[in-house]
């Protein structure tokens, strides 16, 4: 399923790929899908032309939610459903200025436990910010690869305090 300008596809016979600028963003989008529906593509189109989001962004929101949601459930969710927890939080980032990639997915990991973990150390060390991502995905890492729970990371972080400066790299 794709938009064609219907005045450019019946003046340019060779259809250029300039006629249809959304082509990898609908192809990438659709690719997370089984089935997506017209209302869906047209939902899609609002976010990026209403609302002005870049492609990217509007992708980032895709796959986090989509991991979220799945994430360790065999629980498969509707189409539909999905479609308007994506609409939610792209309405979310428009109103709020968010365009960049970084910081969609810094807003996108703050429900993650790997997020409140890295302010519980970030707490730790003094440091009252928000964590960056870096910081997160070095917490995910201790959650998910490692298999430590919270008690455990925080117990480790008590071996830091023989460093001046310490830091999550230190406390990997």
């Amino acid at each position: 399923f794709e938009y064609l300008n219907v005045r450019n596809a019946m003046m340019h016979e060779n259809q250029d790929d300039d006629v249809y600028q959304y082509r990898d963003y609908i192809n990438r989008l659709s690719s997370m899908f089984e089935k997506l529906e017209p209302r869906h593509y047209t939902k899609a189109m609002e976010w990026v032309e209403d609302l002005k989001l870049p492609e990217d962004v509007v992708l980032t929101i895709a796959q986090e939610k989509l991991q979220q949601l799945t994430d360790g459930s065999r629980r498969k969710y509707p189409t539909a459903y999905l479609m308007k927890v994506f609409d939610t939080t792209a309405l979310d980032f428009a109103n709020r200025g968010i365009r960049t990639v970084e910081d969609a997915k810094r807003e996108l990991m703050r429900g993650r436990p790997s997020f409140k973990l890295a302010v519980k150390v970030l707490n730790h060390f003094g440091l009252r910010r928000s964590p960056t991502l870096p910081e997160i995905e070095l917490a995910d890492k201790w959650l998910m690869d490692w298999q430590f729970d919270e008690k455990q990371v925080l117990a480790a972080i008590k071996l830091t305090t023989n460093s001046t400066n310490p830091s999550f790299a230190y406390l990997d």
